[in-house]
C-alpha cells in the first residue's frame, strides 16, 4: 500500500499520515473480514466477496474509491445488524 502513498511510511505531516492511514486500516480490516468470514455476524460468500471489493477500493488512495469502499462496508455492517435484530424478534 505504501507504493501508492508515501505517507504510510510516516513521510509527511501528521495530517497526511492520518489521512493515508485511516483508509488503509479499513481496507486491511475489510480484507480480513473477507478472509475470516465474520463481520458483526457470519458472512455468506456473496457478502464476503463484496467486502473484498470494498477493501480493495480502500487500498487505492483516491477519495471517490474510499467513499465507495466505506459505503459498501457500512451497508454490509447495517445489513448484518438488521438481520441480527430481526432474528432476535422472531425468537
Amino acid at each position: 500500500m505504501f507504493i501508492f502513498n508515501q505517507s504510510l511510511l510516516f513521510s509527511g505531516t501528521v495530517g497526511e499520515i492520518l489521512l493515508a492511514a485511516a483508509p488503509a486500516f479499513l481496507g486491511v480490516f475489510f480484507l480480513a473480514t473477507f478472509a475470516i468470514g465474520y463481520f458483526a455476524g457470519p458472512l455468506g460468500w456473496l457478502k464476503r466477496f463484496v467486502m473484498a471489493i470494498a477493501g480493495i477500493l480502500l487500498i487505492h488512495p483516491n477519495l471517490p474509491t474510499d467513499l465507495v469502499g466505506v459505503g459498501i462496508g457500512a451497508a454490509i455492517y447495517l445489513s448484518q445488524r438488521m438481520g441480527k435484530a430481526a432474528r432476535k424478534e422472531v425468537a
